[in-house]
């Protein structure tokens, strides 16, 4: 059984990259490899996250650790990086030439957009250093053909959704109180669209805001409803669409766990506006999707290939999202409730196949790259 060297973040803090590093790890696990996992960031400092300190912090951590990581790779057949957005990257190029100078096979497992949508000077080289023969791990074909484009050394490229990795580790991970909403106390007549995410302009509330005007213009005051979940990162933002919109939105904490399930069973769209560039799998949409709720979201990162896959969900460029999805909007808002129910049920099963050909084809790769 080959040996692995697992390196990246192992939360606390709680981010989305320390999660799907975490889970993949557990993955590996499950799949009776042998993993020494090493965090690259010191969680025991997590409660300085995300200040300048911690930045500091975690420099002088990294400072330290790469004397073990240089005493444990050669007990190690495989390396497993996973890849640092930005100046991290320098580490990451430091961990390959170790895996190089050892003969190791490395794997690179990428999550980010931050080097995809323009060549990076530390990503040519990392890529470089890592060599031909290295496994690049990616999130969907726009990841795997963007990095294929831009870095000529990338072509051992493999497709692995995030959903794969995060059910495989835990099944119950995506699992939702999936309830008949024919049941719920809820005004029939009402669409209700939704929103969850950071309150902020990167994740689109703004976007948000202007696409449900546009569409309780189209359709008629009264005849929509719009609700906003998420923890507040902008409170000056947040105040000025408040005041601007007057009253339009419902905005609401952050939701977790049944909360979080009660907020898909009570909206009958979710918008994912996100102008973020570097986004690529967000966690949301498939929380959605599981639920049965259908999405709109903007064409950025893996959002288009993966909502392309499902019935009555669409992806649009950021230029043409407000008006695109008002229309979406405006024509679903006139089918009747029972058939939005039988759509809905109609998605659950979609993306229940979807989940299962994903983690099929993570077991098969994971089969080829390590075994």
């Amino acid at each position: 059984m080959n040996k692995i060297l697992f390196l990246g973040p192992k939360p606390p803090p709680v981010t989305g990259y320390a999660n799907i590093v975490n889970a993949l790890a557990k993955c590996l696990v499950i799949q009776k490899y042998e993993v020494k996992y090493i965090s690259t960031v010191p969680s025991f400092l997590s409660h300085l996250f995300p200040s300048k300190v911690w930045k500091i912090s975690r420099l002088i951590y990294m400072f330290f650790l790469f004397p073990v990581i240089i005493l444990l790779i050669p007990f190690n057949s495989i390396l497993y990086i996973n890849v640092n957005g930005g100046a991290a990257q320098i580490w990451d190029i430091a961990y390959a030439l170790l895996g190089r100078l050892f003969s190791k096979k490395i794997i690179l497992h990428h999550n980010s957009y931050s080097y995809l949508n323009k060549q990076m000077n530390l990503s040519k080289i990392l890529f470089l250093v890592a060599g031909n023969n290295a496994t690049h791990i990616v999130n969907c074909e726009n990841m795997r053909d963007k990095l294929c484009s831009l870095y000529s050394n990338t072509t051992n490229a493999h497709v692995v959704s995030n959903v794969a990795i995060l059910t495989l580790a835990n099944p119950e991970y995506f699992a939702t109180k999936i309830q008949d909403k024919g049941k719920l106390e809820t005004n029939k007549d009402i669409f209700t669209i939704g929103f969850m995410g950071y309150f902020n302009k990167e994740k689109g509330l703004e976007l948000f805001s202007k696409t449900v005007q546009q569409a309780n213009n189209s359709i008629g005051s009264g005849k929509i409803k719009a609700i906003a979940v998420g923890p507040v990162h902008d409170k000056e933002l947040v105040a000025k669409i408040k005041k601007e919109f007057n009253g339009l939105i419902d905005f609401r904490g952050p939701v977790y766990g049944v909360k979080r399930d009660e907020f898909f069973e009570e909206i009958d769209f979710l918008l994912f506006p996100s102008i973020y560039l570097n986004e690529a799998e967000p966690l949301t949409i498939h929380h959605a999707l599981y639920a049965g709720t259908p999405v709109i979201s903007t064409d950025i990162g893996c959002l288009k290939e993966v909502l392309n896959q499902f019935p009555n969900c669409y992806s649009f460029s950021i230029e043409s999202f407000i008006l695109s999805s008002a229309e979406i909007i405006d024509k679903l808002s006139l089918t009747p409730f029972e058939e939005r129910e039988k759509l809905r049920l109609d998605l659950i099963d979609y993306y229940k196949q979807y989940s299962l050909n994903s983690i099929l084809k993570l077991k098969k790769i994971l089969s080829e790259e390590i075994s």
